[in-house]
């Protein structure tokens, strides 16, 4: 009884020296290596208008923006998750064939202009229903918020007189209830390893779609309370806007993090 006593006490202060950080920020950058984007518009008039801002206008594939994120423990089964990142990029292209978006119809070598701006923050609840000094598995739930904005603006001669087009957006904006699945593995005091997913489907209103965003990471604790660690990260998200006009927005990204941490 005494072993199994001992036993325990030295699974708890294990953990608490590898798995209890009661704060943990991660500030660093993400360097995307493939972003494919595929926007659509449709009626009852134009059916078929879509664009892929790759292939079609030459948007950047890769980019690299900035991304944080972190956690506040209040004990060792509940904490509160946070997280932000932005991915901005756009393209001036003169096409090669006629494009047609949303009612309007971009000649041949119209100088195109293509954006797509993106940011997304997340608030999770997180509960660890299993831990020990090595492992932590976890559950996860809450919103995600995402401001996403892309269209299509240029200008080009048509039978020799100027003609303007007038941009197109598609913006969306809308709590986006998230649930996901946590692991953390401390391998030794300082070097721990980390997986995560989550995963939303909504259908509100005129807004449905589906997201997911995976990610794994290494880390090194060289000092107290600082580390650095390396990740993979990669997102897919599949957005409709039902209105008069219906708005389709495919993307993947994917990337690689480097990062800071701070914790406690």
């Amino acid at each position: 009884m005494k072993t199994l006593l001992g036993l325990l006490t030295l699974s708890t202060l294990g953990f608490a020296q590898e798995l209890s950080d009661d704060f943990k920020l991660r500030v660093g950058g993400y360097l995307i290596s493939t972003n494919e984007t595929v926007i659509s518009a449709t009626t009852d008039k134009l059916v078929g208008a879509k664009i892929d801002l790759q292939d079609d206008l030459g948007m950047q594939t890769k980019t690299d923006t900035f991304r944080m994120d972190g956690y506040y423990r209040f004990n060792d089964a509940h904490r509160i998750e946070f997280a932000y990142y932005t991915i901005d990029t756009d393209s001036s292209r003169a096409i090669s064939k006629n494009l047609e978006w949303d009612g309007k119809v971009y000649s041949t070598g119209a100088t195109i202009e293509s954006k797509l701006y993106m940011d997304i923050y997340k608030l999770n609840y997180a509960y660890s229903f299993y831990h020990n000094d090595k492992v932590e598995l976890s559950w996860a739930a809450g919103f995600h918020i995402m401001n996403v904005e892309t269209g299509l603006s240029g200008s080009a001669s048509v039978n020799g007189n100027p003609a303007t087009y007038q941009n197109g957006n598609v913006t969306v904006l809308a709590p986006l209830p998230v649930i996901g699945f946590r692991i953390d593995y401390a391998i030794t005091p300082e070097f721990h390893m980390a997986g995560s997913f989550d995963y939303f489907g909504i259908s509100i209103d005129k807004y449905s779609g589906h997201f997911t965003d995976t990610m794994i990471s290494a880390e090194y604790r060289p000092i107290d309370n600082l580390g650095i660690g390396l990740g993979l990260n990669a997102t897919s998200l599949e957005a409709k806007i039902d209105d008069t006009t219906e708005y389709e927005l495919k993307q993947t990204v994917s990337g690689f993090l480097a990062y800071l941490t701070f914790h406690y």
